[in-house]
């Protein structure tokens, strides 16, 4: 079997979810508690792009600002052939990503091949299919458990 090497960009905080947060009178602190305030997160707070593999996990590398095709094969040439190497993938190893607007760019389909790295076809209009999802989801989970009240 031959081994893959997936490589994702997703929001590690993402939704519209709603937090109860109770707060304090003014001055009454803490005899008396306010109506409790529904606030909503911004969300997404953080997108992160990360790849693993059968072999391990590759590095995870935080997107700052609005990504475009260009930052995201920037983020491939400085993260993607360094975790393929770390990892010990070898020549046949195959990339996979999804059909997002960045990854199906001319320039971005171009960037592979230049490389000689072989890319898996991801059929068109599919739900999601990338393996990465499943540890988001844990990731999503262990932050949520972690987050203390915030009292505002």
């Amino acid at each position: 079997m031959q081994s893959g090497l997936s490589y994702v960009c997703t929001s590690a905080w993402a939704g519209a979810a709603k937090t109860l947060v109770q707060r304090p009178l003014a001055g009454d602190w803490p005899l008396k508690i306010a109506p409790p305030v529904f606030i909503s997160p911004p969300s997404p707070a953080l997108a992160l792009l990360y790849c693993f593999s059968a072999k391990g996990t590759g590095q995870l590398h935080r997107i700052n600002g609005k990504m475009d095709g260009a930052m995201y094969r920037k983020i491939l040439s400085d993260n993607l052939l360094p975790s393929a190497r770390k990892l010990k993938m070898g020549r046949g190893w195959v990339f996979q990503h999804d059909n997002d607007p960045k990854h199906t760019a001319k320039a971005t389909k171009e960037w592979p091949k230049k490389k000689h790295i072989k890319v898996m076809e991801w059929p068109s209009q599919s739900p999601d299919l990338n393996p990465i999802e499943n540890l988001w989801g844990d990731l999503k989970l262990k932050v949520r458990d972690s987050l203390e009240t915030l009292v505002i």
